[in-house]
């Protein structure tokens, strides 16, 4: 990234700074207000609904050169938290997996959405479930952050194949003795005989239309049981369906 751009705010509106009706405040002269704070993050504002409304977007260089976009592990706890960094749910539990000797930049799991999704969580719940607060029609179960590369290199979970040990398994398994293994073997060894491993994910990342985006996909559970009578219809279903799948794309974007 080059550098930060401002976007334009228009003034006309009423912004707050907390996405909770109960707690937040209007914001008085939005053009008053600081872009970031300190430490150079961006001070957040929210609106009506409680979405928040970006203040300023990255703009990278023409001439830079794409990338496997990776997570900065050390941030991703505040997807999940309020302002004050207060988990919203006390059972919140987050697994971080820390890509090529990083320890700090990789692929991370949730046990909840980004708190993004709780006000459309809570506005649909509360037109539509019959019981919103103890049987809510919609919750936000999981979430995954991870990066496209991995996942078109790999054919299946966990079959990334630098990680397999091909080379040491043809190595250590040419004096198997038994003629299920000995076949095994011949199958192994033609295979890395026409390319290596490291040679065949070289020539998959050569390929420049690759994505490299970074993926987040939050899972939700619809209960069509606990909606308002009114609802209960086929049609509504997909409507909820479709409401979360364009939700999911903005996470993704």
């Amino acid at each position: 990234m080059e550098h930060w751009e401002e976007t334009d705010i228009s003034e006309g509106e009423i912004y707050y700074n907390h996405y909770d009706p109960d707690e937040r405040l209007d914001i008085e002269d939005i053009r008053a207000l600081e872009l970031t704070d300190k430490a150079g993050n961006e001070i957040n504002i929210y609106d009506t609904n409680g979405y928040r409304i970006p203040r300023r977007q990255p703009i990278y260089r023409s001439d830079t050169q794409g990338c496997g976009l990776l997570a900065d592990l050390s941030k991703v706890h505040k997807l999940f938290t309020d302002d004050d960094g207060e988990d919203i749910d006390d059972h919140l539990r987050i697994n971080v997996y820390p890509q090529a000797f990083t320890r700090q930049y990789g692929h991370f799991q949730a046990n909840d959405v980004p708190i993004g999704f709780h006000p459309i969580i809570t506005a649909i719940n509360r037109q539509t479930a019959r019981f919103a607060d103890s049987a809510p029609v919609v919750r936000g179960v999981a979430c995954q952050g991870y990066n496209n590369v991995q996942h078109c290199l790999t054919e299946k979970a966990g079959s990334l194949e630098i990680v397999e040990g091909k080379m040491t398994a043809a190595f250590g398994g040419a004096n198997v003795k038994e003629a299920s293994n000995k076949l095994k073997q011949a199958k192994l060894v033609e295979s890395i005989s026409r390319c290596r491993p490291h040679g065949r994910i070289a020539e998959k990342l050569s390929v420049q239309s690759l994505a490299r985006a970074f993926r987040v996909e939050p899972v939700f559970v619809v209960d069509v049981q606990q909606l308002k009578r009114r609802y209960q219809c086929g049609g509504y279903v997909r409507f909820l369906v479709t409401y979360q799948s364009k939700l999911t794309l903005c996470v993704a974007a």
